[in-house]
């Protein structure tokens, strides 16, 4: 399972090196941790519930330090938006993109529209 497959079942990105080291403990033992397809989504969606896992509790704590530590997102900063009638979802991704720690300042421009994380235009 690549990085990708893991962000796409919900792990966020600082903790994709923790979920790879639990995928290979739960290949290791054969069996014992469950399918990752399938443990994963059930894990980031309740971490508190696997806490005291042999396999999976390193990326619960991980995920759950995640969630309360507040440094991944922060409120976002103002974009100036040059064009008019433009997509609500480029919008949304220049918001959300507004919203991490590494943005300083933003603009969209006239012929934005939706692209993979970031508006293109953006």
């Amino acid at each position: 399972m690549n990085r990708r497959k893991l962000v796409e079942l919900g792990v966020p990105p600082d903790c994709v090196p923790v979920a790879i080291g639990c995928i290979q403990v739960a290949a290791g033992q054969r069996g014992a941790g469950g399918k990752p397809k399938q443990m994963i989504p059930q894990l980031v969606s309740a971490p508190e519930a696997f806490l005291d896992d042999p396999v999976w509790s390193p990326l619960a704590r991980a995920i759950t330090e995640e969630a309360t530590s507040g440094k991944r997102l922060q409120a976002p900063i103002g974009y100036t938006s040059w064009g008019v009638d433009l997509d609500r979802a480029a919008h949304q991704q220049m918001h959300n993109a507004c919203r991490l720690p590494i943005s300083v300042a933003a603009a969209l421009m006239p012929d934005a529209h939706v692209g993979y994380g970031l508006p293109i235009g953006g």
